[in-house]
């Protein structure tokens, strides 16, 4: 606490990563959460030794007597796992990380929803239907035909559909939109510029798979189930399939020296967790924990070495990566969880046109923009040691030290554009998040000469990531991994 502040210290208790406690991040949810930025905003804390205050099954969130119910199940095992004999604190990468780099403390997600809109924000900055001046936005995940996880997007089946919000943040129940859509993403910007791009997904079909949802990079061949035919998808999405297995893009960085891409990192990647280690709440035991060893396994590789099943450390033939390639750590959504630290118009007002305006009326957000704060890390040969962007200041609840150090999906990628010299997405007339997004605080990449790479710890070595039925590495799995069932009907 600050000098001269006094309160009540609360001691807190460990929360075991890989659990089944998954709050619905739902934009229902979201705004329940938000409860128009009152002060006792959040959801009341429900007891669960009294029944009648509890969802069946344990469930995370229910209605019960015509009210939305989160149950807030904590457990009290220590976050540790066992791995090779030795035990590690699963989030001790990601401390190892964010101190050795730089870390964001106001960075917010850009929409009020789960992971569908999320990753589409994240390839283009809207989820739009189609573009400007098009306000209204897919809102959640989709559902109403077979397993979404599995297929949706653009190759979907004919009932499936995904709701649309409007400026007003009202959700239409009535009008339902298959979810295939058609506007401009920075995948464009980088073909018409000459650059190379790839996502790595979990599976072809995932709601996470971002790609899939946009008509002109799939190319739909309709059929059961149907499949993305496009030149931009063939050439640059790639899902966890085929005989290398999930971690495509660690061979790509030339980890276990053994595959024929080694050094063909694309100039951009977005890089998707398998469900098995994305730290998705609701996985049980399923998923291990292994999401920060997955993160700090790739940040080994973009500085050159990687570790086998034996702790022996080893070079890849991609050293070259290190001086020029900047890793950008984001959380697709809020996942269910209330933040203090409130998503006022900041870091600046969602415009809809060249004029500044919002198409709706100017309330908060102009309805479905900026979420709860999502963690953010920048990693690269510039960045300083322990580098934050943002102190923390106890003199208010909204971006305390100032709209500049405020950032949100859109500043990636304005990031991306600045760096590339892109242009912006939607055009002169009408813009998208990347637009009105701050810039990335230049202090993430300020070091005059590139830093010696200090390797970070991660109890699981790479290669449980390319073969995960490795010796001792992830043992029964089965395939890639879509965890994230929150659905819309």
């Amino acid at each position: 606490m600050p000098p001269g502040t006094s309160g009540t210290q609360v001691a807190l208790t460990p929360d075991l990563l890989p659990d089944d406690l998954d709050p619905n991040h739902l934009n229902k949810s979201f705004v329940q959460m938000y409860n128009n930025g009152g002060v006792n905003a959040g959801p009341t804390k429900v007891s669960c030794t009294s029944s009648p205050y509890c969802c069946p099954n344990n469930a995370s969130e229910c209605v019960l007597n015509g009210s939305w119910v989160f149950n807030w199940l904590h457990y009290t095992e220590n976050d540790n796992f066992e791995y090779n004999g030795k035990f590690y604190n699963r989030l001790d990468p990601y401390l190892a990380v964010a101190t050795q780099y730089g870390w964001a403390n106001y960075f917010f997600q850009t929409n009020e929803g789960p992971s569908f809109p999320a990753h589409q924000f994240l390839l283009s900055g809207t989820s739009t239907t189609t573009a400007p001046p098009n306000t209204l936005f897919a809102g959640d995940n989709p559902y109403g035909a077979g397993n979404v996880m599995d297929n949706t997007g653009c190759t979907s089946p004919s009932g499936e559909v995904v709701k649309l919000i409007d400026g007003n943040g009202n959700e239409n129940t009535n009008s339902p939109v298959y979810p295939c859509f058609e506007h401009a993403t920075l995948t464009d910007l980088l073909d018409n510029a000459g650059l190379s791009w790839k996502w790595y997904a979990n599976t072809s079909g995932s709601i996470w798979t971002a790609p899939n949802a946009i008509h002109h990079i799939c190319l739909p061949v309709q059929g059961n189930p149907g499949h993305c035919a496009g030149q931009d998808w063939v050439n640059n999405v790639k899902p966890y399939v085929g005989p290398l297995g999930p971690g495509m893009v660690l061979t790509d960085l030339g980890v276990n020296g053994t595959n024929h891409n080694a050094c063909q990192l694309a100039a951009v990647s977005w890089l998707i967790p398998d469900g098995g280690w994305s730290d998705h709440g609701g996985l049980g035991g399923a998923g291990l924990g292994f999401g920060p060893s997955w993160v700090a396994d790739i940040v080994n590789a973009v500085g050159g070495v990687y570790y086998d099943t034996s702790g022996t450390k080893h070079t890849t033939p991609c050293p070259e990566y290190w001086g020029n390639t900047a890793v950008l750590i984001v959380w697709d959504d809020w996942g269910g969880w209330y933040d203090h630290v409130l998503p006022a118009p900041n870091p600046g007002v969602w415009l809809d046109n060249a004029q500044g305006q919002c198409l709706a009326p100017a309330n908060w957000g102009c309805g479905y923009i900026y979420g709860f704060r999502v963690p953010f890390m920048f990693v690269s040969a510039y960045t300083p040691q322990q580098f934050i962007s943002g102190t923390v200041s106890g003199s208010g609840n909204t971006c305390p030290t100032g709209a500049k150090f405020c950032y949100d999906f859109g500043s990636i990628l304005k990031f991306i554009e600045t760096n590339f010299n892109l242009g912006e997405i939607a055009g002169q007339n009408y813009h998208y998040a990347d637009h009105v997004a701050n810039p990335l605080d230049s202090n993430f990449y300020s070091l005059p000469t590139a830093r010696t790479f200090t390797p970070i710890p991660a109890p699981v070595p790479a290669i449980c990531f390319i073969n995960p039925n490795t010796q001792n590495c992830y043992l029964n799995y089965t395939g890639p991994l879509d965890p994230d069932d929150d659905a819309s009907d």
